[in-house]
């Protein structure tokens, strides 16, 4: 997994390691190594809007890591509840698929396993949980430009459009 932070002088790698590696672009060189977030290869990771921001997951599908790049360390683990799932089977599908902040900064959408996590980022509390919606995994997540609605895609080969509301 890789992903540009908002001001393009960063590029994030999920590596193998579970590590995160940081890459100066306009240096060419490695600049931040955020290590101990996963005990599988990272998936999927989204920085934040501001690039305050970094959002995590692996093949496990165990957790989400959201990091404070400020302090180069983890401030949230979202613990992932796959309603009764066993991890293993979860892994299988490729554990956390994509990771998405919207454009304005309110929400976080998780591809897990067949279904879509959203988390208002404000507390962290889960918003919605679109259970098995892609069969038999989501294989991706994107905001539309209102944050009002998310898009997803599947290894069905379907795109399913929801409207999200915080209320």
């Amino acid at each position: 997994a890789a992903a540009f932070h908002p001001d393009g002088q960063l590029l994030g790698c999920g590596l193998a390691s579970g590590t995160v590696a940081l890459w100066d672009v306009r240096a060419g060189t490695f600049a931040v190594d955020l290590a101990d977030g996963h005990a599988s290869p990272v998936t999927a990771l989204h920085f934040s809007e501001n690039g305050y921001h970094l959002a995590t997951g692996a093949r496990d599908g165990t957790a989400i890591e959201i990091w404070d790049l400020r302090k180069q360390a983890i401030f949230k683990t979202i613990a992932l509840d796959h309603g009764g799932a066993r991890a293993g089977s979860i892994a299988k599908l490729g554990g956390v698929r994509a990771l998405q902040f919207d454009h304005a900064g309110h929400y976080l959408a998780a591809a897990v396993g067949s279904s879509v996590h959203v988390y208002v980022r404000k507390q962290w509390d889960a918003l919605a949980t679109l259970s098995d919606i892609h069969k038999p995994s989501v294989t991706g997540v994107q905001w539309g430009p209102d944050a009002q609605t998310l898009y997803t895609s599947g290894s069905d080969r379907t795109v399913i459009r929801f409207a999200v509301s915080s209320a």
